[in-house]
């Protein structure tokens, strides 16, 4: 049996893993110039909710909910940003302090998880308003996105491979 304290813990883990490959999800298909206002803005819920056919009673309660998380949500993005843009310029500084870059990894990596858990809350939040045949088609609309991102990162290879063969020619 699983302790209740290890299975918070396993479920915040998880939400966070999950909020964060949203995030980085939504940051490649940015790359891929999949831009617009279904991707952005409300803590992610655009792309989400794009194409839903919300009804004006559903768009209320969403913007209720985003109105009532906005002043959790600003600080701990700008501490994600803020905490990214440092550790970028640790790493490209003239000479690196490994000691301080950990820190910064570690200070970058706990405002993710904090910005992630928060927005998990919202994202779950604004489920509760949709409607059953909505959430099928969230979950289809997600199922058909990362089967693209699958075929593309499947028929670009690895990632690291084509660095290594951009940087040996």
């Amino acid at each position: 049996m699983i302790s209740t304290g290890r299975r918070r813990w396993a479920v915040a883990a998880g939400l966070g893993a999950l909020m964060l490959g949203g995030l980085s999800l939504a940051g490649w298909a940015q790359a891929q110039g999949w831009r617009g206002e279904h991707m952005g803005g409300g803590a992610g819920l655009g792309w989400a909710l794009h194409d839903l056919n919300l009804t004006h009673d559903q768009k209320l309660k969403i913007a209720e909910i985003l109105t009532r998380h906005r002043d959790e949500l600003r600080p701990k993005m700008q501490r994600m940003a803020e905490s990214r843009r440092a550790m970028m310029e640790l790493m490209t500084g003239e000479s690196v302090d490994s000691a301080k870059l950990s820190v910064s990894v570690d200070e970058s990596a706990a405002a993710g998880k904090e910005l992630a858990l928060a927005l998990a809350a919202v994202h779950l939040e604004a489920r509760a308003v949709l409607t059953p045949e909505q959430l099928t088609q969230l979950r289809q609309r997600r199922e058909t996105f990362l089967a693209r991102v699958k075929a593309h990162g499947e028929k670009s290879g690895d990632p690291i491979d084509r660095w290594i063969e951009r940087l040996s020619h």
